[in-house]
């Protein structure tokens, strides 16, 4: 299980990528998945994205300045009527106010798996460290090349779901469709 995390990254996000990590800490701790916190604890505002949201799940979504560590924000919740169980919070990182991924594995030690990029994903590809957390995973996709930097943070609460139907749906979040709000 991963550290606690100090208190004053509940007051939103700064451009201080050891803070983007703990922020992701913070996340990954909360018992219950609460928009207003995750907002507060991101410093980006969440709103229901009725468009990208199902009989199965809510999607929140919201963005960033340039000026922010943290561009983007989705955080997809079961609906309490759905045959889906779990939440996904996605962080999609300003490389400028990343951290490496030699950053996180300094704060949080050896991942407990590494993805490598895939062969058709070529040189561009991610590596993901995943770390366990209560109830899923904690995955930071790392840029190849120099510098390593972390370009998006998945907190995955979906992971251990028994049931293979749901399973397979669930599946389909790890697609993310992070385009721009005003594209």
């Amino acid at each position: 299980m991963l550290g606690s995390v100090s208190r004053d990254t509940r007051n939103g996000m700064n451009n201080n990528k050891p803070s983007t990590i703990e922020a992701a800490i913070l996340l990954s701790q909360m018992e219950t998945i609460e928009i207003e916190k995750i907002g507060a604890v991101t410093g980006v505002k969440l709103s229901l994205d009725p468009a990208r949201s199902h009989k199965h799940f809510q999607v929140f979504r919201g963005c960033s300045d340039a000026a922010g560590a943290i561009a983007e924000v989705e955080c997809r919740t079961a609906r309490v009527n759905g045959a889906s169980k779990g939440a996904l919070i996605y962080l999609a990182l300003n490389e400028k106010f990343a951290p490496t991924g030699a950053e996180v594995v300094s704060r949080l030690g050896k991942p407990h798996s590494v993805q490598a990029p895939s062969a058709q994903a070529g040189a561009g590809g991610s590596t993901i460290y995943v770390y366990p957390i209560s109830g899923g995973e904690l995955r930071f996709a790392v840029k190849a090349g120099a510098p390593d930097a972390v370009f998006s943070i998945a907190i995955d609460r979906t992971a251990l779901v028994p049931h293979p139907r749901v399973a397979s749906r669930l599946a389909k979040w790890g697609n993310v469709d992070l385009t721009p709000f005003t594209a």
